[in-house]
């Protein structure tokens, strides 16, 4: 039923706006323009004064407060209710954070030259030349991805000064910081309703990592191993071992998971795989390749990620090295 999905509110000149049913004043707003949106500060409804996440209904006369100084907030997003608004709001803020992570970026590349004693200016070309595989074309798409953390303004000094990344030098770093990270942080992030001191060790064969869904088994020599709920082990054990298991609300640990890269065989991929890692500042502590010939090369990585969701943004930016074919978590 059309009436029960919208309701229909009057401006104050009496022109009727058609409106997702649970809209506010913010929708209202919206829809009269994208900048009054912006620069909403309050409302009235009927002649009243109303909250921002008041729920209009049909009949009401609303009226919307700017302010040319005003801007959106955030918590808006969690009000609204039509896609036209938060579609708005989003680019809004996806706008807003683009230029804080230029300026960020080109912070960081100053930062970099000077420590450098070098006097260079980016060109359009010279990012192109150097970054198109990392989908950067010009100047503002290079900062921008320096400012994200996707690459690392060494990179472009070694670019600059014609020096090829020594990777087996970042390896090693990348090896040892993760070896000092792992004995610092020994703890899981894991426990059991009930059990105050359980005996918990995350699964070898899926690795968990923070935010993943979790399922324990009871073993009978090491306590409770804690598994990946889709991991294809647990199909294989009885179910009146397996045990509720839960991450606590604040850890601060580095997990450790593998995953497997596949791609062309080339010298330099290995190179720019540990290239976009270091940029992520994402820890390598173990790794293996192997060469299929015609059909490509493979590398194993075990990296070091505080998440799912930095698990998941690390295999997106490993997808766009150039001539890999798939980024996949590797279970044994």
């Amino acid at each position: 039923d059309i009436l029960k999905a919208n309701v229909y509110v009057f401006t104050p000149k009496g022109e009727v706006v058609e409106l997702t049913a649970g809209a506010t004043p913010i929708d209202f707003a919206y829809s009269i323009h994208t900048e009054v949106g912006h620069r909403t500060v309050g409302a009235t409804i009927n002649n009243k004064i109303a909250p921002l996440n008041t729920s209009l209904k049909t009949g009401d006369i609303v009226s919307i407060k700017t302010n040319k100084n005003a801007s959106p907030s955030e918590d808006w997003l969690k009000i609204v209710k039509s896609s036209h608004a938060r579609t708005k709001i989003n680019a809004y803020f996806n706008k807003a954070k683009k230029k804080e992570y230029y300026t960020l970026g080109k912070k960081y590349v100053d930062e970099e030259l000077s420590k450098n004693h070098l006097d260079f200016n980016l060109t359009d070309e010279f990012v192109y030349k150097n970054f198109v595989k990392q989908s950067c074309e010009n100047i503002e798409d290079l900062l921008v991805e320096i400012g994200k953390g996707n690459i690392s303004p060494k990179t472009v000094v070694a670019k600059i000064q014609g020096k090829e990344v020594d990777r087996e030098l970042m390896l090693k770093r990348q090896m040892e910081r993760a070896s000092r990270q792992l004995k610092a942080n020994p703890e899981t992030g894991i426990y059991v309703e009930g059990l105050d001191n359980a005996k918990i060790k995350l699964a070898n064969c899926c690795n968990p990592v923070y935010g993943e869904n979790i399922t324990g088994y009871i073993s009978k020599s090491t306590g409770i191993i804690v598994h990946r709920k889709d991991c294809h082990n647990l199909k294989e054990v009885d179910s009146n071992r397996t045990i509720e298991v839960y991450w606590a609300d604040e850890v601060n640990i580095k997990y450790p998971t593998w995953i497997k890269i596949n791609g062309q065989q080339r010298n330099s991929l290995l190179t720019d795989i540990l290239t976009h890692l270091s940029s992520l500042d994402i820890p390598v502590a173990e790794m293996s390749a192997s060469s299929k010939g015609l059909l490509g090369s493979s590398v194993s990585l075990k990296v070091l990620v505080k998440d799912i969701n930095a698990l998941n943004h690390l295999m997106v930016n490993l997808k766009k090295v150039a001539d890999v074919y798939t980024v996949e978590r590797e279970t044994k």
